[in-house]
Protein backbone atom coordinates (compact mmCIF):
# COMPACT_ATOMS: atom_id res chain seq x y z
CA UNK A 1 0.00 0.00 0.00
CA UNK A 2 3.07 2.23 1.10
CA UNK A 3 6.29 2.07 -0.21
CA UNK A 4 9.51 4.07 0.92
CA UNK A 5 12.38 3.19 -1.47
CA UNK A 6 16.12 4.83 -0.61
CA UNK A 7 14.99 7.78 0.51
CA UNK A 8 16.20 10.98 1.63
CA UNK A 9 15.93 15.06 1.88
CA UNK A 10 18.74 17.36 2.66
CA UNK A 11 18.63 20.40 4.07
CA UNK A 12 20.66 23.37 3.30
CA UNK A 13 24.40 22.18 2.29
CA UNK A 14 25.60 19.85 5.37
CA UNK A 15 22.00 18.24 6.86
CA UNK A 16 20.61 15.17 5.23
CA UNK A 17 17.91 12.95 6.60
CA UNK A 18 18.24 9.33 5.18
CA UNK A 19 15.20 6.93 5.91
CA UNK A 20 15.38 3.30 5.68
CA UNK A 21 12.94 1.23 3.63
CA UNK A 22 9.38 0.69 4.75
CA UNK A 23 6.65 -0.91 3.83
CA UNK A 24 3.48 -0.99 4.94
CA UNK A 25 0.41 -3.27 4.07
CA UNK A 26 -3.34 -2.21 3.29
CA UNK A 27 -5.19 -2.00 6.36
CA UNK A 28 -2.20 -1.91 8.88
CA UNK A 29 -2.19 0.65 11.29
CA UNK A 30 1.77 1.72 12.07
CA UNK A 31 3.01 4.18 14.60
CA UNK A 32 5.95 6.34 13.13
CA UNK A 33 7.66 6.91 16.39
CA UNK A 34 11.35 9.68 17.14
CA UNK A 35 12.15 12.36 19.02
CA UNK A 36 11.72 15.74 18.17
CA UNK A 37 13.78 17.28 15.38
CA UNK A 38 14.16 13.45 14.09
CA UNK A 39 12.67 13.87 10.46
CA UNK A 40 9.05 12.86 11.13
CA UNK A 41 7.44 15.99 10.14
CA UNK A 42 9.60 16.02 7.23
CA UNK A 43 8.67 11.73 6.16
CA UNK A 44 5.27 12.61 6.98
CA UNK A 45 5.37 15.70 4.33
CA UNK A 46 6.82 13.54 1.56
CA UNK A 47 4.76 11.02 2.44
CA UNK A 48 1.49 12.70 1.43
CA UNK A 49 3.04 14.83 -1.33
CA UNK A 50 3.73 18.12 0.47
CA UNK A 51 7.80 17.70 -0.03
CA UNK A 52 9.41 16.60 -2.85
CA UNK A 53 12.64 14.54 -2.02
CA UNK A 54 15.79 14.51 -3.28
CA UNK A 55 16.60 10.91 -3.67
CA UNK A 56 14.47 7.85 -3.60
CA UNK A 57 10.74 7.04 -4.06
CA UNK A 58 7.34 7.02 -2.30
CA UNK A 59 4.61 4.69 -3.74
CA UNK A 60 1.15 4.32 -2.18
CA UNK A 61 -0.77 2.27 -4.21
CA UNK A 62 1.34 1.05 -6.29
CA UNK A 63 1.29 4.87 -7.99
CA UNK A 64 5.13 6.75 -7.73
CA UNK A 65 3.45 10.19 -6.66
CA UNK A 66 5.83 12.07 -7.70
CA UNK A 67 6.16 11.13 -11.03
CA UNK A 68 2.89 13.31 -11.36
CA UNK A 69 2.78 16.70 -12.50
CA UNK A 70 1.77 18.76 -9.96
CA UNK A 71 -2.24 19.28 -10.45
CA UNK A 72 -2.35 15.64 -10.76
CA UNK A 73 -1.07 15.09 -7.41
CA UNK A 74 -3.13 17.33 -5.96
CA UNK A 75 -6.17 15.27 -7.22
CA UNK A 76 -4.25 12.10 -6.04
CA UNK A 77 -3.87 13.53 -2.78
CA UNK A 78 -7.52 14.77 -2.07
CA UNK A 79 -8.50 11.07 -3.35
CA UNK A 80 -6.50 8.81 -1.41
CA UNK A 81 -4.57 10.37 1.38
CA UNK A 82 -5.98 12.05 4.44
CA UNK A 83 -3.83 14.31 7.18
CA UNK A 84 -4.50 15.03 10.52
CA UNK A 85 -1.89 17.93 11.77
CA UNK A 86 -1.22 18.52 15.08
CA UNK A 87 -3.43 21.75 14.70
CA UNK A 88 -6.47 21.69 13.30
CA UNK A 89 -5.69 24.47 10.85
CA UNK A 90 -9.48 25.13 10.02
CA UNK A 91 -10.70 28.14 7.43
CA UNK A 92 -11.87 30.64 10.44
CA UNK A 93 -14.35 31.91 7.88
CA UNK A 94 -16.03 29.04 7.10
CA UNK A 95 -18.52 27.06 9.60
CA UNK A 96 -17.84 23.07 10.01
CA UNK A 97 -20.32 21.84 7.45
CA UNK A 98 -18.43 24.57 4.76
CA UNK A 99 -14.88 23.16 5.68
CA UNK A 100 -15.97 19.62 5.25
CA UNK A 101 -17.81 20.01 1.88
CA UNK A 102 -14.59 22.31 0.61
CA UNK A 103 -12.33 19.01 1.74
CA UNK A 104 -14.86 17.09 -1.06
CA UNK A 105 -14.32 19.76 -3.79
CA UNK A 106 -10.70 19.77 -3.57
CA UNK A 107 -10.74 15.91 -4.74
CA UNK A 108 -13.05 16.95 -7.32
CA UNK A 109 -16.16 15.57 -5.43
CA UNK A 110 -19.30 17.11 -5.12
CA UNK A 111 -20.65 18.29 -1.65
CA UNK A 112 -22.36 15.61 0.28
CA UNK A 113 -24.29 16.38 3.30
CA UNK A 114 -24.76 12.89 4.13
CA UNK A 115 -21.82 11.82 4.37
CA UNK A 116 -20.77 15.16 6.19
CA UNK A 117 -23.85 14.65 8.72
CA UNK A 118 -22.59 11.03 8.98
CA UNK A 119 -19.06 11.09 10.06
CA UNK A 120 -19.65 14.06 12.41
CA UNK A 121 -22.33 11.94 14.27
CA UNK A 122 -19.25 9.05 14.16
CA UNK A 123 -17.50 11.62 15.98
CA UNK A 124 -20.24 13.08 18.30
CA UNK A 125 -20.21 16.31 16.91
CA UNK A 126 -22.90 16.32 14.89
CA UNK A 127 -24.62 19.24 16.21
CA UNK A 128 -21.88 21.76 15.61
CA UNK A 129 -22.50 21.35 11.80
CA UNK A 130 -23.04 24.75 11.44
CA UNK A 131 -20.40 26.02 14.25
CA UNK A 132 -17.66 28.53 13.19
CA UNK A 133 -14.00 27.55 14.59
CA UNK A 134 -13.94 30.26 17.10
CA UNK A 135 -17.25 28.61 18.59
CA UNK A 136 -15.68 25.13 19.23
CA UNK A 137 -13.10 23.91 22.11
CA UNK A 138 -10.00 22.42 21.20
CA UNK A 139 -10.96 19.09 21.25
CA UNK A 140 -14.01 19.83 18.89
CA UNK A 141 -11.57 21.48 16.53
CA UNK A 142 -9.68 18.43 16.48
CA UNK A 143 -12.61 16.23 15.84
CA UNK A 144 -13.93 18.47 12.85
CA UNK A 145 -10.08 17.93 11.33
CA UNK A 146 -10.33 14.06 11.81
CA UNK A 147 -13.81 14.19 10.19
CA UNK A 148 -11.96 16.40 7.36
CA UNK A 149 -9.48 13.95 6.71
CA UNK A 150 -11.43 11.06 6.56
CA UNK A 151 -14.43 12.52 4.68
CA UNK A 152 -13.42 10.95 1.15
CA UNK A 153 -13.22 7.76 2.52
CA UNK A 154 -8.64 7.76 2.04
CA UNK A 155 -6.79 4.73 1.16
CA UNK A 156 -4.18 6.10 3.69
CA UNK A 157 -4.59 8.21 6.84
CA UNK A 158 -1.94 10.07 8.11
CA UNK A 159 -1.82 12.01 11.40
CA UNK A 160 1.02 14.03 12.52
CA UNK A 161 0.98 14.47 16.28
CA UNK A 162 -2.05 14.61 16.94
CA UNK A 163 -1.82 13.94 20.96
CA UNK A 164 1.11 16.52 21.32
CA UNK A 165 -0.89 19.09 23.24
CA UNK A 166 -3.89 17.30 24.36
CA UNK A 167 -3.98 15.87 28.45
CA UNK A 168 -4.10 12.10 29.10
CA UNK A 169 -7.65 11.71 28.37
CA UNK A 170 -8.21 13.25 25.19
CA UNK A 171 -5.06 11.72 23.79
CA UNK A 172 -7.07 8.73 24.62
CA UNK A 173 -9.74 9.95 22.85
CA UNK A 174 -8.47 10.86 19.40
CA UNK A 175 -6.09 8.04 19.27
CA UNK A 176 -9.33 5.61 19.95
CA UNK A 177 -11.20 7.66 17.03
CA UNK A 178 -7.97 7.49 14.75
CA UNK A 179 -7.67 4.26 15.11
CA UNK A 180 -11.74 3.29 14.82
CA UNK A 181 -12.19 5.49 12.12
CA UNK A 182 -9.56 4.12 10.23
CA UNK A 183 -10.82 0.53 10.37
CA UNK A 184 -14.80 1.88 9.77
CA UNK A 185 -13.80 3.40 6.21
CA UNK A 186 -11.05 0.70 5.68
CA UNK A 187 -8.40 3.25 5.62
CA UNK A 188 -4.38 2.64 6.06
CA UNK A 189 -3.43 4.12 9.42
CA UNK A 190 0.08 6.07 9.94
CA UNK A 191 0.09 7.94 13.39
CA UNK A 192 3.84 9.91 13.72
CA UNK A 193 4.31 11.09 17.13
CA UNK A 194 7.55 11.41 19.96
CA UNK A 195 4.25 10.80 22.69
CA UNK A 196 5.40 7.31 24.03
CA UNK A 197 1.54 7.19 25.38
CA UNK A 198 0.96 5.74 21.92
CA UNK A 199 3.27 3.09 22.20
CA UNK A 200 0.89 0.26 23.57
CA UNK A 201 -1.81 0.73 20.90
CA UNK A 202 0.21 -0.76 17.65
CA UNK A 203 1.67 -3.34 17.37
CA UNK A 204 3.85 -1.90 14.06
CA UNK A 205 6.78 0.32 14.70
CA UNK A 206 8.70 2.45 12.11
CA UNK A 207 11.31 4.02 14.52
CA UNK A 208 13.32 6.80 13.62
Amino acid sequence: MVKVSSLSHIFGKNTELSFKDWEVKTGQQWLLLGKSGSGKTTLIHILTGLLNPQKGKIYINDTDIYSLSPSKLDSFRGKNIGIVFQQAHLIKSLNVYQNLSIAQSFAGLKPNKQRITQVLNELQIGHKIKNYPHQLSQGQMQRVAIARAVINKPALLVADEPTASLDDENAQIVLELLLSLSKTNGSTLIVATHDARLKPAFTHQYIL
